[in-house]
């Protein structure tokens, strides 16, 4: 019997919610639009493709005649009713059976993920309100509504397989996975950090604190910080963080590979110090090492107050973390652009420096 914390994370077929260029507009409910329900088909969506599909014979008969009602599918309805479930097989010799999801527990989370194109994204967060069978016998997960958060495609968080989720299984039927605490507590602090919503990000940390007390997993964001509402511009200046710092930061959060890292055991973003001090990412890795990630743009002086930044944050890191000066903790200076005069002097103080220019793009 595999141990399991009763989180998962659910695979949804993308659904543009019948309105593809109104950003504003929640996915997944009511019919979709006719472009996305021949993308579906034509790329092999397992559903999307049935015969006894809906959309699959409003498809066949050239988008022509009564289209199919509002509702043909789990996703059509999704964002509305936030209840979801495997279905039964498809294929093979159990295709009509229904797929049970073992190990579920109310109270845990359900994630939500759909792809586009070749990028995965996650796009909810719904507290697990009960598990039931649905009237073809398979699994039933009602979510929690006062509890979950949809995101408007737009706010879409980057999603990969290869991501921290702590000890998992293999993804089940091809729709779900199931996810330990650690798992959890990492996608929910990647929810708290690019939600803007007060409301949202309430709703989130008391999950967060929830698992970080369950599971004890230390959360190194101080209480004053979390509700300094000037935290932002205490560190990047009246204008608040600019939209190509923070393009330059999610991208090596997401993406460590970016700067060369590997091996990851978790990762923040504005990682905090006992002292109020905030660097913009901080990594453990497996071996046990941190690594501090500074972030500029461009400019000879933004990368110069950066590189001190930089020297400055591995110096806190080494004495939080108690390691031994120079050991254990390195650090790296990251931008669109970096003159070689800051980087010959960061060379000298072993501050690694990381062009990223096509992000500029």
């Amino acid at each position: 019997m595999v141990d399991r914390d009763g989180h998962v994370v659910f695979k949804c077929t993308y659904h543009d919610g019948g309105h593809p260029t109104k950003k504003n507009i929640t996915n997944f409910y009511k019919l979709c639009s006719i472009g996305n329900i021949k993308k579906n088909i034509d790329s092999g969506r397992v559903w999307c493709n049935q015969d006894r599909c809906p959309c699959k014979q409003y498809y066949k008969n050239g988008f022509n005649g009564t289209a199919p009602n509002d509702f043909p599918c789990y996703e059509s309805r999704l964002s509305k009713d936030l209840g979801f479930g495997p279905g039964t097989h498809q294929r093979g010799k159990r295709a009509g059976k229904p797929i049970k999801i073992h190990g579920l527990k109310v109270g845990a989370i359900t994630f939500l993920t759909t792809k586009i194109e070749k990028d995965w994204y996650l796009f909810g967060m719904v507290p697990i309100e009960s598990i039931t069978s649905d009237k073809i016998g398979s699994t039933w997960v009602q979510g929690d509504k006062e509890r979950a958060v949809i995101l408007p495609e737009q706010e879409w968080i980057e999603f990969w397989e290869s991501e921290p989720l702590g000890d998992t299984v293999e993804w089940q039927s091809g729709l779900f996975r199931h996810v330990k605490h650690q798992g959890a507590f990492n996608m929910l602090v990647k929810f708290y950090n690019r939600l803007k919503s007060p409301h949202d990000r309430n709703i989130i940390e008391k999950e967060i604190k929830k698992i970080s007390v369950t599971a004890n997993i230390d959360w190194p964001i101080s209480d004053t910080q979390k509700f300094d509402k000037n935290a932002e511009k205490k560190k990047y200046g009246p204008g608040g963080e600019g939209p190509d710092h923070k393009k330059i930061k999610n991208a090596v959060y997401d993406k460590p590979q970016l700067i060369g890292l590997k091996g990851i055991r978790k990762k923040y973003i504005e990682y905090s110090y006992s002292t109020g001090d905030r660097v913009d990412i901080a990594f453990e890795l497996k071996n046990g090492e941190w690594v501090t990630v500074e972030v500029e743009v461009e400019g000879e002086q933004n990368n110069y107050c950066g590189l001190l930044q930089a020297v400055k944050y591995r110096s806190l890191m080494e004495v939080q973390k108690e390691k031994k000066m120079g050991t254990g903790v390195s650090t790296f200076l990251v931008a669109y652009d970096i003159p070689k005069p800051i980087q010959d002097l960061a060379n000298k103080y072993s501050v690694k420096c990381v062009e990223l220019p096509k992000l500029r793009e």
